[in-house]
């Protein structure tokens, strides 16, 4: 910052932009445009893509906010009807997408870029190896015969990706009913806070929020309104040191709930891939038997069923049976379906075995990881694990691994009854047509018998409309409803009861807990169900003890009670936290009465505050002025867009160093805060090579970037973006270089 600005050209659009946003560990920046679309460009003002159509959710909702994770990977677009959608940087792909519980207002990615911030960690133990353990989850293919939908196929494995961002990373989202939500990774949630619990009046809207680099200090810039109706600005500050004292353990704690989520979502993909199997089998054997139920229903209907009973006892075929036996090939066709039956059981077992249960087994270890860590009093007590709701969840990790083995056994066991009245129909056909067929097919025992009966009844489910049977696999359907049980399974469930019982060990370590209950009435989608709701339940309980330990530091008032019109709370305010040493920092905080800026400045030194309210009204020989926008450039510095008071002579912009106001406050400990906020011009502090003199006015806004020293001014079009490299001259040269790839 030794010498003037430089200006590196400029870009118009055809849509007026709202606002920008930079990531600031890669060499792009985000428009939101008023026609509600989010793009990408580069440095160079390349375009590298464009949202244009919202999730179907949020479709006629503006986006209130963008933020881009820590390491540029991901870019969060928050909508006002409270939408949350995550997307990859590199393809635009939508990875996730949620929603908070009221209107967003601002989105904030924090992630920890201190230098030398490396901890060598404290709780080895509870390192996430379950991938030596146990084997990853499997994608999904098109080798069970349906063609799922791209998104759906790769949903659990977008999902997966957003836990692998290169360095543990917390959104904050504020909203207009005075929450702030806290979400690792973007997506998992860790806590919220209602900012009304800490304040005597209403809390209207969070217009920014701020979390410090260590973590220690939340800092939020909020409208309230009084019960007279009269609004003003306040700066919240408070306390998460708990978060800070506990970040090893918060963050192993985040990262075990972020693979159980990944497998709740896992295991509703695989759910939703086998009853697509299911119906398309049952739609496929429906077609096979058309004829027949058309005549049945021709002949003024009757049971199916029935019919073949009739066949299978008696060797007496009705007319609907005999016209179908006189078609051609039926021999084929019974072949066929045979084959088709078969490899749709199949096509479950596999879902099961290979996706349902893989999950719930990873669920079962991170589930048990967790009960492990809430009995380790010393290291985890703090954070009020409650251990009930871990065990809920285990309970119900296992019984979906115990319902998958008993819905497979039961498909395993119409396998075996599907074939034996294939066997069956396709010998009376033979003997229908006078033909004779090898041996082993011919003959049929009492066992096989028995087969062909329950193959039957369980089969051609009597419908409820017409009087005519449907084929349904009634005991295999059952499993894929969210209702209990109906159906006798005729499958032995006894199995893993008596393993129980002959190993004690497993019982003893277990205690009181009775992870395995098991509920024999439970359908497959009933216990993924009760597992999803207990596992939020659990997230829940965790964010809501964690958020109790935040406490107030201060509220401080930036403005004095006004009618909320005169307050422009819709533009942007900057909240920022500056450490200068070990006892003190800045806190730094704008807000917009009647569209002139106020920039309120913040020391605290030894537990003490002190603030004044910045202006420039003797700036250098250009006399008095107004602060247009302030952005944040990095943690010491802000940027600041100046218009002077003659309206022809250009803006000028400005790198403010915070630090450099520490020797002009003193601390009075016998003042309240509201006693020592006072207005002062700091021109003094500004040195020639900190600002530049703009050729134009015709700016309004300053995005800017402390990590790619740059600065983008938007005009009063709201329709072009004018480029500044911020570095002294020395180092230009070197600018055009500093891009970087997208990987």
């Amino acid at each position: 910052m030794s010498g003037p600005f430089k200006q590196n050209g400029d870009k118009s659009f055809t849509s007026k932009i709202k606002f920008v946003a930079w990531a600031q560990s890669m060499d792009l920046l985000a428009l939101v445009s008023e026609a509600n679309h989010v793009s990408i460009y580069r440095i160079n003002c390349e375009k590298v893509w464009e949202i244009e159509d919202a999730p179907q959710e949020a479709e006629d909702s503006p986006i209130a906010s963008v933020a881009f994770s820590p390491d540029g990977s991901v870019i969060a677009i928050g909508f006002l009807n409270g939408f949350i959608c995550l997307h990859e940087v590199e393809s635009k792909r939508r990875l996730f997408r949620y929603k908070v519980k009221a209107s967003i207002t601002c989105l904030y990615w924090y992630g920890n870029v201190q230098e030398n911030s490396y901890k060598p960690p404290q709780f080895p133990i509870f390192k996430d190896e379950v991938s030596q353990h146990l084997p990853e989850l499997s994608a999904f293919t098109k080798i069970y015969g349906i063609t799922a939908s791209e998104e759906e196929q790769e949903e659990w494995e977008e999902f997966k990706q957003l836990m692998h961002q290169n360095e543990f990373s917390i959104l904050l989202t504020g909203t207009e009913n005075g929450a702030v939500h806290f979400f690792t990774y973007g997506v998992s949630p860790l806590t919220h806070i209602k900012l009304n619990r800490f304040t005597k009046v209403k809390v209207e809207k969070i217009l920014n929020v701020h979390l410090s680099q260590d973590m220690k200090s939340i800092s939020t810039i909020c409208q309230v309104v009084s019960e007279e109706g009269l609004s003003r600005i306040v700066l919240v500050k408070l306390n998460c040191g708990m978060i800070e004292e506990h970040e090893e353990q918060i963050q192993i704690i985040a990262q075990k709930f972020m693979n159980l989520l990944m497998c709740s979502q896992y295991l509703k993909s695989s759910l939703s891939k086998i009853k697509e199997v299911f119906e398309t089998t049952t739609r496929q054997m429906d077609g096979k038997i058309a004829k027949l139920l058309e005549a049945k229903k021709k002949a003024g209907g009757g049971d199916l069923v029935n019919d073949f009973l009739r066949l299978l006892l008696y060797g007496t075929k009705s007319d609907e049976m005999e016209a179908f036996f006189m078609r051609d090939n039926q021999e084929r066709a019974i072949k066929t379906i045979s084959r088709l039956l078969e490899s749709y059981y199949s096509s479950m077992h596999k879902l099961l075995i290979k996706h349902i249960q893989s999950a719930a087994e990873i669920s079962i270890y991170e589930m048990e990881d967790l009960r492990s860590m809430s009995q380790r009093v010393e290291e985890f007590n703090k954070l009020n694990f409650d251990n009930h709701l871990i065990v809920k969840s285990l309970k119900f990790a296992f019984l979906i691994h115990y319902k998958a083995n008993e819905m497979s056994q039961v498909i395993n066991k119409s396998t075996d009854n599907s074939k034996a009245f294939f066997k069956w129909f396709y010998n009376t056909i033979l003997r229908h047509n006078e033909e004779t067929g090898p041996s082993e097919l011919t003959k049929m025992s009492h066992q096989e018998i028995d087969k062909v009966t329950e193959f039957l009844m369980d089969s051609f489910y009597p419908a409820e409309k017409d009087n005519i049977s449907n084929f349904h696999l009634e005991r295999v359907a059952q499993y894929l409803r969210n209702e209990p049980l109906r159906e006798d399974l005729r499958v032995d469930t006894d199995e893993f009861n008596k393993f129980l019982q002959d190993n004690h060990d497993i019982l003893e370590y277990l205690g009181d807990d009775d992870i395995f209950c098991v509920s024999s009435e439970s359908s497959l989608v009933q216990v993924c169900l009760n597992f999803r709701q207990a596992l939020y339940e659990c997230i829940e309980n965790f964010a809501i003890s964690l958020g109790e330990n935040i406490n107030l530091e201060n509220v401080i008032n930036l403005s004095k009670p006004a009618v909320i019109e005169e307050l422009n709370v819709n533009r942007i305010s900057v909240c920022q936290w500056t450490s200068y040493d070990d006892d003190g920092c800045i806190l730094l905080g704008s807000y917009v009465p009647r569209d002139q800026v106020q920039l309120c400045c913040f020391v605290k030194q030894s537990s003490q505050y002190q603030g004044k309210i910045i202006h420039f009204n003797d700036f250098k020989s250009y006399g008095k002025c107004d602060i247009l926008s302030i952005s944040h450039y990095n943690d010491r510095i802000l940027t600041i867009l100046l218009k002077q008071s003659n309206p022809s002579l250009g803006c000028i912009l400005l790198q403010f160093d915070v630090t450099s106001l520490v020797n002009w406050f003193h601390v009075d400990n016998e003042l309240p805060i509201e006693g020592q906020i006072t207005h002062e011009n700091a021109s003094e502090f500004i040195q020639d090579h900190q600002f530049k003199v703009l050729d134009s006015n015709n700016f309004i806004h300053a995005f800017a970037s402390g990590q790619r020293d740059v600065c983008a001014l938007l005009g009063s079009s709201n329709k072009k973006l004018h480029f500044y490299f911020m570095q002294a001259e020395d180092d230009e040269g070197d600018m055009e270089d500093t891009d970087t790839e997208l990987s």
